[in-house]
């Protein structure tokens, strides 16, 4: 499902991490949490999937994805959480077929997998949602940087 390979510097990582201000990082993981528990999204086009061709343009059903989602994606560009490596050859941390995450840094390296990768397999990130692998990304963010949540302006 996920690349496999070598991944990004660590540096690039920490760097992007320490650039997300103490405001920031409570926005993004208010999102976050409001993410992981998104509804569904809505596919449309299915229903006329013997009428998708018009004319020389064929058309393929997409998904609406829930504002929540939408919303934490955004702010994971916005705050610089996807950080540009070559997320395709990275070897997502798997345990019995389970995203581990031990830092900070795996924790973004996993979001910028899920996010690139949901751009060319539309529908990954609610799967990843609705089947609890980004939980333990969720819960490493939170745990080093959910104090910020209770603080205001820095």
């Amino acid at each position: 499902m996920w690349g496999q390979g070598a991944g990004g510097e660590d540096k690039d990582f920490e760097e992007a991490i320490s650039k997300v201000t103490t405001d920031q990082w409570a926005l993004f993981l208010d999102a976050f949490e409001l993410g992981l528990s998104s509804p569904p999204g809505v596919w449309h086009g299915l229903e006329a999937l013997d009428s998708a061709q018009v004319g020389d343009v064929m058309r393929f059903p997409w998904l609406d994805s829930p504002q929540q989602l939408t919303q934490f994606v955004k702010l994971a560009y916005e705050f610089g959480l996807v950080v540009p490596f070559d997320w395709m050859s990275w070897p997502i941390p798997l345990d019995d077929g389970r995203v581990t995450v031990t830092s900070p840094i795996d924790a973004v390296k996993i979001l910028t997998c899920a996010i690139r990768e949901n751009g060319f397999n539309e529908g990954l990130l609610e799967s990843l949602v609705s089947g609890g692998e980004l939980r333990p990304v969720y819960m490493v963010l939170n745990a080093t940087f959910g104090s910020a949540r209770n603080h205001s302006s820095e």
